[in-house]
């Protein structure tokens, strides 16, 4: 909670020096002010299931796609962004393709399709050992953020990486979200 208040602020203040004064307006349309922005941040945490729950009352990743996509036509600067904990725990991660568990690779691929923009690490994200976490990040198309998270690796603590063309790219510990309509 402590790692969002604070990466929620720095977004806050490095939004108002780039773009001027913020302001969430009430509706769609248009603002009169050049230097004012909108934007909406849907934000989860803790998304085990793809299938709903209670009988599809309740959940499920069809219904997060289908709030994204009304949120994202309400207003095209939508930031999705999940704070934590989706790999781990899922009984369908426990299933085996090809002889081997799937470990969180369902919640990976549902995810790029939803299309999430932002992402930590929860505490179940280390359910499973290093490996397998490295291969979901990897797999992931989506950005991962990380203040107080690192990688023990060949005797020495580095960040954690994703492979991109064969590069390793740290997962910063912060990111900088750019607006569409701000051109400063």
């Amino acid at each position: 909670m402590k790692l969002l208040t604070h990466l929620f602020l720095l977004l806050g203040l490095f939004t108002f020096i780039q773009c001027g004064s913020l302001h969430k307006k009430s509706d769609s349309t248009s603002s009169k002010n050049k230097n004012e922005i909108s934007f909406t941040f849907l934000q989860f945490n803790d998304f085990y299931d793809i299938a709903p729950l209670e009988n599809g009352t309740i959940g499920g990743a069809a219904k997060m796609a289908t709030i994204r996509k009304k949120l994202l036509a309400e207003d095209p600067q939508l930031y999705t962004v999940l704070a934590g904990d989706f790999i781990s725990p899922s009984l369908l991660g426990t299933l085996k393709w090809n002889g081997e568990s799937i470990k969180g690779k369902q919640i990976i691929q549902v995810f790029n399709k939803i299309g999430i923009d932002l992402v930590t690490f929860g505490n179940h994200e280390f359910d499973f050992d290093v490996k397998t976490l490295k291969a979901r990040i990897n797999e992931s198309n989506f950005d991962w953020v990380s203040s107080n998270v690192m990688l023990k690796e060949d005797n020495k603590i580095i960040p954690f990486y994703k492979m991109v063309n064969g590069q390793k790219i740290n997962i910063p510990k912060n990111k900088i979200l750019t607006f569409k309509k701000c051109s400063r």
